[in-house]
């Protein structure tokens, strides 16, 4: 197999089942991606795929080339890591996705120091509530409150934090101070979609609230705001709101409800490889030293 460009297609059609997403991942026409397997099966003189109008599917001969290539392809990565290690600065694109609230606090912030020991790494960080798929989307680093990771990824907690209800003062001295559960209903409510259950709000002790959101919004930064604007009380995760429960400016709610322990893990991900990358490296150590500091 002379045409490594070949292989890569192949391995993500048989990966996404799909030419289209095999195509957008690798920023090629559909048309070049079938051609890179079709010549990819005239080399080797077995059909590789099972094309349909609605899937694609590897053939049994396929499945053994798809295992085969993969490692090879993961061989060339390696090798390609270990060289760049052996630069003496390290270079390229960090292909970054992050939580926009982890991002805001642990990586753009100290991204001036970052650049100025390592002017030559050019960084692509991508805000997203969802696991990507770090191999087809060639995702570096991973970081946020994503549950597990891909099977061969490195997954380490770097923080841990709760979720709580706030209000301000101001909203509290108008519409009240909530006493139980159930006292919410009387409110307006901030929360999260990824929250369980979403419009179900399941507290310890047993209880539940069958909120009807005032907001629902898929952003931590946005509840936080929409909360300092004294539009309600939000459901967040703690760390959001540290400085602000801290000095005053927010007053937390329920607490005999809600854990009083951090539960919650923030992880770092990032794919498991004989010589990882010097710049993933350094990135991930960046990262874990950044939430040391604050």
């Amino acid at each position: 197999m002379r045409n490594l460009n070949n292989v890569e297609t192949f391995i993500l059609v048989a990966e996404t089942k799909s030419f289209t997403r095999a195509a957008k991942a690798r920023r090629i026409s559909r048309a070049a991606a079938s051609k890179h397997v079709m010549q990819l099966e005239e080399e080797l003189g077995v059909a590789l795929l099972l094309r349909s109008t609605r899937d694609v599917a590897l053939t049994e001969e396929g499945q053994l080339v798809y295992e085969e290539c993969r490692q090879i392809m993961e061989n060339v990565a390696e090798v390609d890591a270990l060289l760049a290690g052996l630069k003496e600065e390290p270079t390229g694109q960090l292909s970054i996705v992050s939580g926009p609230v982890f991002a805001h606090k642990y990586i753009l912030p100290y991204l001036p120091e970052f650049f100025k020991k390592y002017p030559k790494i050019n960084l692509k960080l991508d805000f997203r509530h969802l696991m990507p798929q770090m191999r087809e989307e060639k995702i570096d680093v991973v970081v946020g409150v994503f549950g597990a990771g891909p099977p061969d990824a490195i997954q380490t907690a770097v923080i841990m934090t709760r979720r709580v209800f706030c209000a301000t003062p101001d909203y509290l001295q108008k519409f009240g101070i909530p006493k139980n559960p159930e006292d919410l209903l009387k409110h307006a409510l901030i929360i999260h979609p990824i929250a369980p259950g979403s419009s179900t709000l399941e507290l310890k002790k047993g209880k539940q609230v069958n909120a009807v959101p005032k907001i629902l919004v898929n952003d931590q930064l946005a509840i936080r705001q929409c909360v300092l604007n004294g539009l309600g009380i939000g459901m967040m995760q703690a760390h959001v709101i540290e400085q602000e429960l801290q000095n005053g400016t927010l007053v937390e709610l329920l607490s005999d409800y809600m854990e009083s322990k951090n539960t919650i893990p923030i992880h770092l991900y990032y794919l498991q490889r004989r010589h990882l990358h010097s710049k993933i490296r350094l990135f991930v150590d960046f990262i874990k030293n950044n939430v040391r500091k604050s």
